[in-house]
């Protein structure tokens, strides 16, 4: 069988946190299903509220991505009414689509946001991203002694919508997971990062109150600098964002970075409060804010 006939194309979607977690299913799939993996740009859509471009840059090579476009895939997909296996779609925040992957799998699309998966293929993102001239940065961070804050608004404040299926935390839940941080280990200071740092900051030091240690203020010049700064911090209180997510996952692997993460991880209990907390973790009830 040719190296094009056992390709399987995965097409990218999402921000860069999701893009993580289909970068981290393509070597799962390569690793597992010994299917030789593809990613396409074509998932990279205009959404109401949110423009999402390709994130990932340097960690994928030119080889690693398909030039077929949408019509290809429209193929596919009718060919999958006659032969479901061609195209694998996550079904479900309870699915595990990649073990459905076989030998006449052309697509495979989803989100994938699994620990077990990730966990599954740790050393090869760690090393993929340490070859990587953009992400070497993120991963080579000196460990530092500050709890990072990060704060989610964006289109889960502003939009009706995505608000209502994710979930905006209350403040409360911040309080929470920084004064438990601090009851297990002293830190140097507080940073809060965000996508509107200043509303973010505001609203956090009001609720937490006077601190015995100082609380800033941080905004990279790129969420990779965001990243990169946040993973590398020994205490970490995520939202329920991927690329919080990341941030925490790569803290834990490097750093023995102390979580602190928020249940449920949508506005209602799923499957995700089961696939996306690793038992390491800190799990905290969060509030609401209406």
């Amino acid at each position: 069988m040719s190296a094009e006939r056992r390709t399987v194309i995965i097409p990218l979607m999402g921000g860069l946190g999701n893009q993580l977690f289909q970068f981290a299913a393509g070597l799962y799939t390569k690793k597992f299903s010994s299917r030789d993996v593809r990613f396409s740009l074509d998932g990279l859509l205009k959404a109401r509220n949110t423009s999402r471009y390709y994130m990932l840059e340097d960690l994928l090579k030119k080889s690693d991505m398909t030039v077929r476009g949408k019509f290809v895939l429209a193929i596919f997909k009718l060919g999958s009414f006659i032969f479901p296996s061609i195209w694998i779609s996550e079904r479900e925040l309870s699915d595990f689509p990649l073990i459905r992957v076989t030998n006449s799998t052309k697509v495979l699309i989803g989100y994938f946001q699994r620990h077990d998966y990730v966990d599954s293929v740790a050393a090869e993102i760690i090393q993929s991203m340490s070859r990587s001239n953009t992400f070497r940065s993120v991963v080579h961070a000196s460990a530092n002694n500050d709890i990072a804050v990060h704060i989610r608004f964006g289109d889960y404040l502003n939009d009706l919508e995505t608000k209502r299926f994710h979930g905006l935390s209350a403040m409360s839940y911040y309080v929470k997971g920084v004064n438990h941080l601090q009851s297990v280990h002293n830190y140097d200071q507080i940073v809060v990062y965000s996508d509107d740092i200043c509303k973010a900051y505001s609203d956090f030091t009001e609720a937490f109150g006077p601190s015995e240690i100082p609380v800033i203020a941080k905004e990279g010049s790129s969420e990779l600098e965001d990243l990169a700064n946040m993973s590398s911090s020994k205490g970490l209180v995520i939202s329920n964002s991927t690329f919080s997510w990341w941030a925490a996952w790569i803290g834990t692997q490097l750093h023995g970075c102390n979580v602190v993460a928020p249940r449920p991880w949508f506005a209602s209990p799923t499957a995700a409060d089961d696939n996306l907390l690793p038992d390491e973790w800190t799990v905290l009830s969060r509030e609401l804010q209406p």
